[in-house]
């Protein structure tokens, strides 16, 4: 896999990332740690996994519909939870009216 970053292009690959410089200079980084999946979102980034926008989300938490838990300051939104309000969204618009 290769990765255009300005002037340098970075070549993953199993034993690791190779810088390969613009003038073919090649240099060996340590091995590549596997990338471990998020438990939580800022609020920033469930806006961006949802496509909504920041202050529909403070309302939707505000009301509880999507829970989100405060670390220190930071305020974090469960992956799960974001999981599960969609599944209610999608359930509620499948429902057949009575």
């Amino acid at each position: 896999m290769y990765v255009n970053d300005l002037a340098y292009v970075w070549e993953v690959d199993q034993t690791g990332v190779r810088v390969v410089a613009s003038a073919g200079m090649t240099t060996e980084t340590p091995q590549v740690k596997e990338k471990l999946a998020k438990l939580a979102y800022s609020p920033e980034e469930a806006c961006q996994a949802l496509t909504i926008g920041r202050t529909v989300l403070y309302d939707l938490m505000r009301r509880g519909e999507i829970v989100s838990i405060k670390v220190g300051r930071r305020r974090i939104i469960p992956v799960d939870k974001l999981h599960e309000y969609v599944d209610r969204l999608v359930a509620e618009q499948n429902e057949v009216p009575a």
